[in-house]
C-alpha cells in the first residue's frame, strides 16, 4: 500500500499508542474521535506525504465522492460497529471499531462492495457499501458495561466523535 512507502519503518503499534496517549487522544488504544484520528495521522505521516480530509456528512451523502476517491487510490478510515465476524453491524456504537477501506468492487446491478481491513481480523472484508454506511451512521453510544473513566471520550460522546464521519487519505505526489 502506498502508505507504507513513507512511514517510518520503526513505527510500531506500541509507538502509535504512546503518541496517542501523549496527545490525550486515548488511554488504552481506543479512538472515539475522527478529529483525533486525523490529528494522529497528520502527526505520524506528515503533510508532505499525505493529504487528509475529514468527512462529516456521512457515507450515504458522500457516496459518489468517496467511491471516486477510492478509485483514484485513496484509502478511507471509517469507524463502524463490528460484529463477531468483523462485518458491519448495527449495535448503536457498542462495538465501535475502525476499518481501513482500500478498494471496491461493483456488480452488474450497481451494488458497491468495499474491500476492508479491520485490525482484529486476519482477513480482508468484502462489505456492501450500504452496510458500512448504516453502521457508521448508528454510532451513538459507548457500551454501558465499560467505564467512561477508562476511555478518552470526546465532548458529545461517540455520536459527536464518530457518527457519520470518516477520513480520506490521499498520497501527495
Amino acid at each position: 500500500m502506498w502508505a507504507d512507502s513513507f512511514m517510518e519503518h520503526t513505527l510500531t503499534l506500541e509507538n502509535l499508542l504512546k503518541i496517542s496517549q501523549a496527545n490525550y487522544f486515548t488511554k488504552q488504544g481506543e479512538m472515539f474521535s475522527v478529529a483525533n484520528m486525523k490529528a494522529l495521522c497528520e502527526q505520524v505521516m506528515g503533510s508532505d506525504h499525505v493529504q487528509i480530509q475529514h468527512g462529516t456528512q456521512g457515507l450515504k451523502v458522500d457516496k459518489s465522492f468517496i467511491i471516486d476517491e477510492i478509485k483514484t487510490g485513496a484509502i478511507v478510515f471509517v469507524p463502524y460497529d463490528s460484529d463477531h465476524n468483523h462485518d458491519p453491524c448495527l449495535k448503536k456504537g457498542l462495538k465501535a471499531h475502525w476499518a481501513l477501506i482500500f478498494g471496491l468492487l461493483e456488480d452488474d446491478n450497481g451494488e458497491v462492495y468495499l474491500l476492508a481491513r479491520q485490525g482484529k481480523s486476519n482477513h480482508i472484508g468484502i462489505w456492501k457499501y450500504s452496510d458500512l454506511s448504516a453502521s457508521n451512521a448508528n454510532l451513538k453510544q459507548i457500551d454501558p458495561k465499560r467505564c467512561d473513566h477508562d476511555y478518552t471520550i470526546p465532548n458529545g460522546g461517540i455520536e459527536e466523535g464518530l457518527c457519520n464521519q470518516y477520513l480520506i487519505l490521499k498520497q501527495v505526489k
